[in-house]
């Protein structure tokens, strides 16, 4: 993944960093703050399975910026690592010190083997033959 230095509001060169899923579950052994920053609506189809993980949209993040420590640790996750980006661009252009978010996103997530939850994680844990929804012949896409 191509890495660009940018420069914070205040000055400060920084640069958004995705990181692996392996890579993600060595910083949850630490003190960070982890955030879904989809639509409530998405994230209740389906999300990473990890206690500590908190549904903050990406406007509402916006919005909330103020009230956040900028000296915590930060790990942004979404569907595929898009949005996530541009959270962790937005907290780190507004000096948020370190923030890191999930390459791929719940895709990869899944796709590593880890743990989903909501209806959509159903659906895939029911698959007969243990494709992805969509390709499968259980019925679940039908």
């Amino acid at each position: 993944m191509e890495t660009k230095t940018l420069i914070s509001r205040n000055g400060v060169k920084y640069q958004v960093k995705g990181i692996t899923v392996q890579e993600a579950q060595g910083l949850l052994q630490e003190s960070v703050v982890f955030i879904d920053v989809r639509e409530s609506k998405d994230f209740s189809l389906a999300s990473i399975d990890h206690p500590g993980l908190q549904n903050i949209p990406l406007l509402t993040l916006l919005d909330k910026m103020e009230l956040l420590d900028r000296n915590h640790k930060y790990l942004i996750a979404d569907m595929d690592g898009t949005i996530a980006w541009k959270a962790a661009n937005m907290l780190l252009y507004n000096d948020f010190s370190d923030v890191r978010f999930i390459a791929g996103g719940l895709l990869q997530w899944k796709s590593s083997g880890q743990p989903i939850k909501g209806r959509l994680a159903d659906l895939l844990s029911n698959c007969n033959d243990g494709s992805s929804c969509g390709g499968c012949s259980c019925g679940c896409n039908d």
